[in-house]
């Protein structure tokens, strides 16, 4: 499972991927190559500890609604957070075809070998989710969908970010990878948990 930095203090995941984040266990921010991270070899990896994680309160992990996390490290991060979080009734990043970016660890393919280096994809959004063939296992108000056939997020992508970016380079995080059937499969977008419906949830716990 990744997460994504929203705050020095803060970051978020899925809440399926609680079980990965408990207290006490380490996060690894900045990290590029598995490998060179697991030697020591790479410079840029800052370590910190989970203080704590919280999943939303209303998690189901049968629906997957409201598969998203807060995670609370033991310390400031180095390393700057993501520029902005999607508002409520902001449909910039929504329209169908929009480009996004998801980026993680996940397998290459469904089933597939996990690489050493993150990978990201552009990946085009997919308002109308309920006619793909999740039908009504995909909830609008909870869950953004984006991919198409052959670009998609994959198994071990959980938790980690899809963003948009602006024309001055700023990012702004629109989902948290969350569920999907297959990876890349025809008419089966990535499913994410919908950030916009969650920034009161996270300016509560957060305090701001």
């Amino acid at each position: 499972c990744g997460a994504i930095l929203i705050h020095a203090e803060w970051a978020l995941t899925a809440a399926h991927c609680a079980p990965y984040f408990g207290a006490g266990s380490e996060i690894l921010l900045g990290q590029h190559s598995r490998n060179a991270a697991g030697s020591g070899a790479d410079e840029c990896v800052e370590r910190l500890e989970v203080e704590t994680i919280v999943p939303h309160e209303d998690y189901n992990g049968g629906t997957f609604d409201n598969d998203i996390a807060l995670i609370k490290l033991s310390a400031p991060s180095e390393y700057a957070a993501i520029d902005m979080l999607d508002q409520p009734d902001d449909d910039t990043w929504h329209s169908a075809g929009t480009p996004l970016v998801v980026a993680g660890w996940g397998t290459l393919s469904s089933g597939g070998n996990t690489p050493d280096k993150a990978q990201h994809v552009t990946v085009p959004a997919v308002p109308e989710c309920a006619e793909t063939g999740y039908g009504n296992q995909y909830n609008p108000a909870t869950m953004v969908c984006a991919g198409e056939t052959g670009l998609d997020s994959c198994q071990g992508d959980s938790g980690g970010p899809l963003f948009g970016i602006d024309s001055s380079g700023k990012r702004t995080l629109v989902g948290i990878v969350s569920w999907g059937y297959g990876c890349a499969a025809n008419n089966y977008p990535g499913v994410y948990a919908r950030v916009q419906a969650y920034t009161d949830w996270i300016c509560d716990l957060t305090s701001g």
